[in-house]
């Protein structure tokens, strides 16, 4: 199930440094651990951008980890609040942990923002869902504009998960946030005789 899901650009995706893994003695664990769904919404919850589901770790085959950055992406504008939630709808209690690339280097900086890119942890309810609910203001300054960035959503009962760490029985998966800020409406006219005209705001053009 998707809303709002649209395709990055995949030559402006950076490739992750790394993913995480399954310990070893786990491997084939039916423990239901993991991530079932998704969402980044408006802040009130009306407006889905991202609305994704999928099985546990067990129910997506064994999975570790799911890169769902050419599927699922959304666009958010800075310096506005938007709701980002993780459910597992069979295990609670799990340990969770939400991470954007901000820099777009492939490289999770496992420090709280603004620090680093670890943007919130915590562990989710043992209500009927097992959600975990953010409230995350998207930030105007010190990240990477106009370009696909990763964000890397965590659930496991390990109480020792980072972006590329051995996860005990659950799963990460990888989306795609492209920060857009809001056109100011200052021009200059110009004529294009080769290339293409970006169309994001702050997007630096080259004059030869």
């Amino acid at each position: 199930m998707s809303s709002g899901a649209v395709a990055p650009p995949p030559s402006l995706l950076v490739a992750s440094s790394c993913s995480p893994t399954i310990n070893p003695a786990n491997v084939s664990n039916t423990y239901n651990g993991g991530i079932t769904r998704v969402r980044v919404t408006n802040a009130a919850g009306t407006l889905a951008l991202i609305d994704n589901t999928t099985g546990t770790y067990a129910g997506d085959g064994s999975k570790v980890y799911l890169d769902k950055t050419c599927s699922q992406a959304a666009t958010l504008t800075p310096g506005t609040t938007y709701t980002i939630r993780l459910n597992n709808t069979s295990r609670g209690g799990q340990k969770v942990k939400v991470y954007i690339d901000y820099n777009n280097d492939g490289v999770f900086n496992p420090a709280a923002y603004p620090a680093g890119e670890l943007i919130n942890s915590g562990i989710a309810n043992t209500n009927q869902n097992f959600s975990y609910s953010i409230t995350y203001a998207a930030p105007t300054t010190g990240i990477t504009f106009c370009t696909p960035l990763r964000m890397r959503c965590i659930m496991d009962t390990s109480s020792n998960i980072g972006p590329c760490s051995q996860l005990e029985v659950g799963q990460a998966e990888d989306y795609a946030l492209t920060f857009k800020p809001i056109d100011t409406g200052a021009y200059i006219n110009t004529t294009l005789t080769a290339g293409t005209m970006p169309d994001c705001a702050n997007t630096p053009l080259t004059f030869t």
